[in-house]
C-alpha cells in the first residue's frame, strides 16, 4: 500500500520498510561512504610517498614531478656514477643498468637506494603494522652481485662501490643554462664487501 501511494504521489526514492528514503538523503550517505572508503589511501599518501594503496583515486607523483615558474623549471633528477679501483667515477645511464628491466623502474629503486637502505617511515601504523622491514643477508648479497654483474657487462670489471645520487636542479627555461643544482642525498653501496 506504501508503495502505490508513493507511485501515486510520483516520489522518487529507495524503500526502508514502509517509509520512502529521499533520493538526496541516498546521495547523501553514498557521498558519506565514499569519503570514508577513501580517506584511508590519501592518508596513507600523506605520510609517506611510498605507502600508496591501490585501487585509489589519486593521481600518481614521482620523479617527474617538477615546480615550474615565470623563467625557471626545478626538477628533481637520480644520478648513478660507478667508482673503480683506481677511483675513477663514471656515470652510468639508467636504461644501461636496468637492461632488460623497464626503465621507469630505477626511480623507486633509486628512492630505496636500491632497497638496501633502512625505510625512511618507521612509525608502528606505516611500516606494515609495527613488522619492521629490512633485507635479509641473503637480499643484501643478491642485489650486490646483480650491480656487480650489472657493472661487468657495462665494461667496468673493476668497479668497487656504487653511488645513487639525487639533486635538485633549477634550469633557466629562457637560455636552457643550470641555475642551480644542489645534492639532496647521496647513498654508496661498496662493490667490494658484501656484509656491509
Amino acid at each position: 500500500m506504501a508503495m502505490g501511494s508513493q507511485k501515486e504521489n510520483g516520489q522518487k526514492g529507495e524503500h526502508f520498510g514502509s517509509e520512502a528514503l529521499p533520493t538526496r538523503e541516498v546521495n547523501k550517505i553514498w557521498y558519506a561512504l565514499l569519503f570514508a572508503a577513501l580517506l584511508g589511501p590519501f592518508v596513507l599518501r600523506e605520510i609517506s610517498q611510498e605507502l600508496e594503496i591501490y585501487p585509489a583515486v589519486l593521481m600518481p607523483v614521482g620523479a617527474s614531478m617538477v615546480e615550474l615558474n615565470d623563467s625557471t623549471i626545478t626538477f628533481g633528477e637520480y644520478e648513478l656514477v660507478v667508482i673503480t679501483a683506481d677511483s675513477t667515477a663514471y656515470a652510468v645511464r639508467p636504461a644501461e643498468l636496468m637492461g632488460s628491466i623497464p626503465r621507469n623502474y630505477i626511480f623507486p629503486l633509486a628512492r630505496s637506494s636500491f632497497g638496501l637502505a633502512r625505510p625512511r617511515y618507521q612509525t608502528r601504523w606505516t611500516n606494515w603494522f609495527g613488522k619492521e622491514r629490512n633485507w635479509t643477508p641473503a637480499e643484501r648479497r643478491q642485489t650486490i652481485n646483480w650491480l656487480r654483474s650489472r657493472m661487468k657487462q657495462l665494461g667496468h670489471t673493476d668497479a668497487v662501490a656504487f653511488l645513487v645520487r639525487r639533486s635538485v636542479r633549477k634550469v633557466n627555461t629562457n637560455d636552457g643554462s643550470l641555475v642551480e643544482d644542489e645534492v639532496q642525498s647521496s647513498f654508496d653501496i661498496s662493490l667490494r664487501d658484501e656484509q656491509n
